[in-house]
């Protein structure tokens, strides 16, 4: 068992280290310092000292801590004198970082804290992707930026090259103070059980640790110090520990043999207290505060840094002279040999029972047996290959039940080429999703695999009627979901998404779907259906998910499964309502000037169609425009919209030079095309797991991702109206997911969007683009105080949402290319994305197309477990207002923040095709 170290605070501040290969306390001792609390973990321990000031104790360690620091030397070819230092106004900086946007000479960069030291002097990489350079180690390119090469071409007009210096943190085995610049600490310290420090088994020399020491200390106050719950041991006088405990596991008492030492052996260890920390045994007879025969009486214990072996006797548990047997026999551990031996008969007992009842019962027949039941039926099937159309084909349906009850299918597709009969099979628990394709042409659906969704090409079929298609898709979705031992009801932990035509779909997250070794494929995810019709869904981590119709109207889910379609045992008897939607069908009048009769309905021959769709290139007149699907009905007229981004005219046109171009509200000399935009609104019936949240009608709603365990406090839940107003809702719980009233928080303009992060951080877009920050949110005070500015340039942005979680970022992406066609509406994961590169590394692609909105606020639960409401609620560190500075500004956030940007878009299309 690796030696590791147990710290103790006793009730004067003095700090002890109890090794698990020892059986002594010894003293850390510090001419200056008494600590309040102490957080340990593997290689450092961090405190609060009596001073309020935090602390951190680095162990020694045979390998160094490390930083390199880089900077790079830009320089142009200069006709006359060659390569030189002079650069181009619009070039980098002569000496720079890595992106040459922040100018960096050598000199600017210096040691952040005395606890660092310069290992050499600065010298240059003349290594370039594992390959020697040239002497001089520069890399020469066409332009800044471009892609670097170590050999020097004809038309290399810029070069530079890497400058390195390693500085070594030198402060260990000693107390070194960490400053928080406007931070105040109190008598709360937490530790995690995963090292800051580094790992015994690290060789890297250029390890890149700022966050573990002084080095950054704008990194420090930004969560470090938060985790799980240390035990702490409140002792009083008497000696007598005090807390709770699982009474299957109580506590048992370390009587530590004192360390018998003479005076003079001890007065050289006091000699050696000159120093800032020194670590010796320290006699307790001798130290003032206790007298000869007394033992430390504890104030705190952290046990972080503590690794003790099940199967190791420890030899800090001894049997105290002149105590009773009984008071003997409770202070000793059970021995492993007892443990043993009750394993054994537990094993034998086991072993007995079930060889009994299996004998009992082997003349009975089997309850269940393996069953084999197929549906065949007609369809159509859109082929890969050309021509590229729809031929009929026989498919069949085969579930396999097994003796345990498993049900397993296969779907076969049986067609004819070249009047050959084939067939190809698809394996049901390998399928993703299911997704109806609603159009007036065909009653289909997509079948998507990993390998169709890798090819944006997924399998579709077509029924001869609407209801055949809807039987079909119920059966199918109902197959996946018993392949892949799914049924009921979405965890509260499950992702929500919203396709462009208003289907909801959940997916329940693996464990490893943000593993930081090897995440699981994003289109590897399966996804189902869940009755109902929305614009946009937001969730939680308790199950509490709300959402927004097309019509604005807001909707609660109830916590059942199915509706719609989904009929039988597909869908839950309860919690199913009718759900209505309405939504607006917009096409558009194209108009080019003509110098003698000025605007008319002839335009060139080039020109898109004079009725037709947002991009022009679909012809869309009042006759052959229909709505989505046959689910939808004509509940207006059409008319004339004039809510158009860029304004209209008194009759709605918009004006531009060319089509397609830039669209204004007014007529300029140069403008000779124009454009309007006519609206029909169609109405959709339906049902599902949904509840109608009256009478405001909502643009946005935001729900914080979680909160503490067992909290009675309301869940915090914030939206915008459709006319801007911003409100907060009242009574949200697990059990009243609905809420009781809404809280109106007044503004001074209209806002679009809202979100709430994990600390009741709540910031908003107002419709001119500005974000604003709602300051002191708290659960005892859900609204708030007031609303300010952090940007004071009034940085135009379309859409913030902050969650706090898996240092995860989902998208929704328009175009993605896969290996046959292009895809519009794809759920895209970020992978690789951590603290210290927030970039990421990659995209991984999954379903797509035709998805609209996603929301996984829902798989946020274990990035907040370590989150106590303490620090939610009481911590002006973590909850600073914007206007604090930057530096607090930066402290109220964690590294785990997540910021996706996504601006709506008018999705009228296909969920495969558009």
């Amino acid at each position: 068992m690796p030696n590791s170290l147990l710290w103790a605070v006793d009730i004067f501040g003095r700090v002890y280290t109890l090794a698990t290969a020892g059986q002594y306390w010894e003293l850390c001792k510090d001419a200056h310092l008494e600590f309040k609390r102490v957080s340990a973990v593997k290689q450092c321990c961090w405190g609060i000292a009596c001073d309020n000031q935090v602390y951190v104790y680095v162990c020694s360690s045979d390998v160094p801590i490390r930083h390199r620091e880089e900077t790079y030397e830009n320089q142009r070819w200069n006709p006359v004198g060659g390569f030189c230092e002079k650069l181009m106004p619009s070039d980098r900086w002569q000496w720079s970082d890595v992106s040459g946007l922040k100018h960096q000479q050598l000199d600017s960069l210096v040691l952040p804290s005395p606890h660092w030291e310069w290992e050499s002097d600065w010298y240059v990489d003349e290594n370039f992707g594992g390959e020697p350079t040239e002497k001089g180690g520069w890399t020469y390119a066409m332009d800044f930026p471009a892609t670097y090469t170590r050999d020097k071409k004809w038309n290399s007009c810029v070069r530079r090259r890497k400058w390195i210096r390693y500085r070594r943190y030198k402060s260990r085995d000693t107390w070194a103070k960490v400053s928080f610049a406007g931070c105040f600490f109190g008598d709360e310290v937490r530790g995690s059980g995963d090292s800051l420090g580094p790992s015994d088994t690290d060789t890297s020399s250029e390890a890149e640790r700022p966050g573990l020491l002084p080095e950054d200390e704008s990194c420090l106050g930004r969560g470090r110090l938060r985790g799980e719950e240390e035990a702490a041991l409140s002792v009083n006088r008497e000696g007598k520990a005090q807390g709770t405990a699982p009474a299957e596991l109580p506590w048992t008492n370390i009587d530590l043999k004192e360390t018998r030492k003479t005076c003079a052996h001890s007065a050289s260890c006091f000699a050696e207290t000159s120093s800032l920390s020194s670590l010796g045994l320290f006699p307790m007879g001798l130290e003032e505060g206790y007298g000869a025969d007394d033992h430390p009486l504890w104030a705190w214990v952290s046990g972080g840094g503590c690794t003790v072996d099940t199967h190791t006797v420890l030899k800090w548990f001894t049997i105290q002279s002149g105590l009773s047997a009984s008071m003997q026999t409770l202070s000793l551990s059970i021995t492993p040999a007892q443990t043993a031996a009750w394993r054994k008969q537990i094993f034998q007992q086991l072993t007995e029972r079930t060889k009994r009842e299996l004998e009992n019962f082997r003349h009975y027949e089997q309850a269940v047996e393996q069953s084999v039941w197929v549906k065949t039926g007609t369809l159509q099937w859109w082929v890969d290959w050309k021509p590229h159309k729809w031929i009929d084909v026989r498919v069949a349906l085969e579930q396999f039940t097994g003796n345990d009850g498993t049900r397993d299918s296969i779907l076969f597709i049986y067609y004819m080429f070249h009047e050959e009969k084939k067939y190809i099979h698809i394996f049901l628990n390998e399928v993703t999703v299911l997704v109806p394709v609603l159009n007036e042409a065909k009653h289909s659906f997509a079948l998507y695999t990993p390998e169709k969704t890798k090819q944006r090409w997924p399998i579709r079929l077509a029924a001869a009627t609407e209801q055949e298609m809807y039987d079909w898709l119920a059966l199918l979705s109902t197959s996946c979901s018993e392949s892949r031992r799914i049924q009921g009801r979405p965890s509260p932990q499950a992702i929500w998404s919203v396709t462009c035509k208003g289907d909801i779909f959940v997916s329940e997250p693996s464990v490893d779907l943000e593993a930081p070794g090897h995440p699981m494929p994003c289109d590897q995810m399966f996804w189902r259906q869940i009755g109902g019709h929305l614009r946009v869904v937001e969730c939680n981590s308790h199950g509490v998910v709300w959402g927004i119709g097309y019509d604005h109207t807001a909707w609660v889910y109830t916590g059942g499964y199915g509706g719609g379609f989904f009929q039988g045992l597909a869908s839950s008897t309860s919690n199913i309502y009718m759900q209505s939607d309405v939504k607006c069908v917009y096409i558009y009048e194209n108009q080019r000037w003509n110098p003698v009769t000025g605007y008319t309905s002839r335009g060139l021959p080039t020109d898109r169609y004079m009725w037709s769709d947002v991009t022009g290139l679909q012809e869309c007149t009042k006759a052959n425009t229909k709505p989505p699907s046959l689910h939808w009905t004509w509940v207006s007229d059409w008319y004339i919209d004039f809510n158009i981004s860029g304004g209209t005219d008194r009759e709605g046109w918009q004006y531009a030079s060319d089509f397609p171009s830039s669209y204004h509200g007014y007529k300029t000399m140069k403008d000779f095309v124009r454009r309007r935009r006519w609206a029909r609104k169609c109405k959709l019936v339906t049902s599902g797991p949904w509840l109608e949240v009256a009478p405001i009608s909502l643009w946005d709603v935001s729900i914080i991702p979680g909160y503490e365990e067992g909290s009675k406090d309301s869940i915090a839940l914030w939206a915008i109206s459709d006319k801007g107003d911003v409100l907060c809702r009242l009574g949200v719980s697990e059990l009243n997911p609905a809420g009781s009233s809404w809280l109106h928080v007044g503004t001074d303009q209209p806002f679009i969007s809202v979100s709430v992060g994990a600390f009741y951080q709540v910031w908003a877009v107002a419709r001119d683009g500005s974000a604003f920050y709602r300051g002191s949110v708290s659960p005892k005070q859900p609204a708030g105080k007031c609303c300010s500015s952090p940007s004071r340039a009034r940085e135009q942005l379309a859409n913030v949402l902050y969650l706090l979680t898996y240092h995860a970022v989902w998208v929704i992406a328009n175009k993605v290319q896969g290996s046959h066609s292009l895809s519009c509406g794809t759920v895209c994961h970020r992978t690789g994305v951590q603290p210290r590169e927030p970039k990421g590394q990659g995209w991984d692609y999954g379903i797509g197309g035709g998805w609209d909105h996603v929301s996984v606020r829902a798989n946020a639960t274990k990035a907040l477990k370590g989150v106590s409401q303490e620090t939610a609620e009481d911590n002006p560190s973590r909850t600073a207002d914007p206007e604090e500075g930057d530096e607090s500004r930066e402290s109220s956030f964690s590294n785990k923040t997540m910021l996706v940007v996504h601006a709506g878009h008018e999705a009228n299309g296909s969920a495969v095709t558009c």
